[in-house]
């Protein structure tokens, strides 16, 4: 008798269970900071050191996609940088940004503000402003190799030896990779805020862009998401405050920083 093969999976989720009746790994948050202190303790400790000061996307730790096709992050840590093969954590918050500069980037350096730009990737505020979906902007012109207003996939992210999450910026060149991650997971009944993500990289090479002239085979980095494990519900239950809290503070904000790091990684 004949055996049957065992269908492909995508590689975008080659980490991820395959069997409908073979649950998820669960993983306790023993490795992770914030697993040794009350939340409570958190904000505490917070209130102490900022004196007063409210907390703001510009506090938080920022991670870059590296230039010129690395393959390594640079972490920040207490004791200076350190290069990474993979930052592995919860993601808090996965938030769409979109930001217009009718100067190009490379001519303005990116100093200003943009013209228009949006928090929830759906409607923006400025020049044209209203509704991105409809906005011709937001879509690849004849002979662009990109569209004139920029999307981005800023991500709070929890990793496993911090207390604070730190932000990560997904550009354009990442995107369909995170879309592909998110249909995996929605797949597995798996909110993204339940697992722990594993963000590696990997290096492509850029098309010629017809109307901007700019160059092709120039090598970048893209960011490659991974499934590791699925969170607890007692876990889950004990991150539960800080993800509500970086949802309060910074779910309706257009992260400026992060979508200038977007623009010039795009």
């Amino acid at each position: 008798m004949a055996t049957r093969k065992k269908d492909a999976v995508p590689a975008a989720a080659e980490n991820l269970p395959v069997a409908a009746n073979a649950p998820a790994p669960l993983v306790a948050l023993q490795k992770f900071a914030i697993a040794k202190v009350d939340p409570a303790e958190v904000s505490a400790v917070m209130a102490a050191n900022m004196q007063g000061e409210r907390l703001t996307r510009f506090d938080l730790p920022t991670i870059k996609i590296p230039a010129g096709g690395g393959i390594a992050w640079t972490v920040p840590t207490l004791a200076g940088p350190k290069p990474a093969e993979a930052i592995e954590g919860v993601v808090l918050l996965a938030q769409t940004n979109r930001a217009f500069w009718r100067v190009a980037f490379e001519e303005s350096g990116g100093g200003s503000p943009p013209d228009c730009g949006s928090a929830d990737g759906e409607r923006g505020d400025g020049d044209p402003g209203g509704s991105c979906l409809n906005c011709p902007l937001s879509r690849f012109a004849p002979g662009e190799d990109r569209p004139a207003c920029r999307e981005g996939k800023i991500l709070y992210m929890l990793r496993t030896d911090s207390r604070m999450p730190c932000v990560v910026a997904l550009p354009a060149t990442s995107l369909k990779a995170w879309k592909r991650y998110m249909m995996d997971l929605t797949d597995e009944g798996l909110p993204y805020f339940g697992v722990v993500t594993r963000l590696g990289l990997e290096q492509d090479r850029s098309k010629p862009g017809r109307a901007t002239g700019r160059g092709g085979n120039v090598l970048y980095s893209k960011v490659k998401p991974g499934f590791s494990a699925k969170l607890d519900p007692a876990d889950l239950a004990h991150i539960a405050p800080l993800r509500e809290a970086v949802i309060a503070q910074f779910g309706q904000t257009l992260n400026l920083d992060a979508m200038r790091e977007v623009n010039a990684a795009s």
